[in-house]
């Protein structure tokens, strides 16, 4: 057995509890259950597969020894969206340089992040498929994205040693910061974040009201920049629900004048 820190009088973090692990499109089973396993033993619990290429699978099972509980549980969606439409922070891990969409930081700086949103709801570590990583539209899902720091001769880590590392780091922090205290049931929806639900309904509007200008063109690649750039944009702003219902006020009014 590998050496490791001697946790037995630790009481397991809560903050752990709000930590959803999502895996995309993944192609080889056996990295979901190396995955599940690599969860499980850092104290990670949820686990969500996006239109994996094959699940469930006795591969993945024989993969997750000990772990084939986390396989039970998993759920399985068609869309990124869908796995993290209740999350308030989503980080998408990387093995590349970006120029756009979110800004790119460390391991280390990705779960202390995603440790201090935690209390404010679900947050979800993102993991792409194994040749060809995460997709532009998945990036854009992304508040953060995150690099694991590996040898510039061999940059990509098998999948489920990255989402191993990702636990690990998670784990680390969360038990040297302690008890963290539980959102507050009551707090006011100023202070309530926008969902990725939240962002989809009011993206789906927007586009709708764009779609309806006389110079709007469905082929035209300046709108899928603009339309990715603006996305980009909104998930950075970590908005309120408030906020976006403003927003939404905003294009109520705006239809309004135009159909006069």
């Amino acid at each position: 057995m590998s050496p490791a820190m001697d946790t037995t009088n630790q009481a397991e973090p809560g903050a752990l509890a709000g930590l959803r692990v999502v895996l995309c499109r993944t192609s080889h089973a056996g990295n979901i259950g190396g995955a599940a396993r690599a969860m499980k033993v850092m104290g990670l619990s949820d686990l969500a597969l996006v239109s994996p290429r094959e699940f469930p699978s006795p591969e993945a099972t024989a993969r997750a020894t000990g772990a084939a509980d986390m396989l039970d549980r998993a759920r399985v969606v068609a869309t990124l969206d869908e796995a993290v439409a209740d999350c308030v922070w989503v980080v998408g891990f990387t093995a590349r340089d970006r120029v756009e969409g979110a800004p790119v930081v460390d391991v280390e700086d990705a779960a202390a992040e995603a440790l201090a949103w935690a209390p404010r709801g679900p947050v979800a570590f993102v993991f792409g498929n194994e040749r060809t990583g995460l997709e532009n539209t998945e990036l854009v899902t992304c508040n953060a994205l995150a690099r694991i720091p590996t040898t510039t001769s061999l940059s990509s880590l098998n999948l489920a040693a990255a989402v191993q590392v990702a636990s690990y780091e998670l784990r680390r922090q969360a038990l040297r910061r302690g008890p963290v205290p539980a959102a507050a049931t009551d707090a006011g929806d100023d202070e309530t974040l926008a969902s990725r639900q939240d962002l989809v309904a009011l993206f789906d509007r927007v586009w709708k009201e764009v779609a309806a200008s006389p110079r709007y063109r469905s082929d035209d690649q300046r709108v899928a920049l603009l339309r990715a750039r603006f996305e980009q944009l909104m998930v950075r702003a970590q908005p309120r629900r408030t906020e976006v219902r403003a927003v939404h006020g905003v294009l109520s009014w705006l239809g309004a004048a135009r159909d006069r």
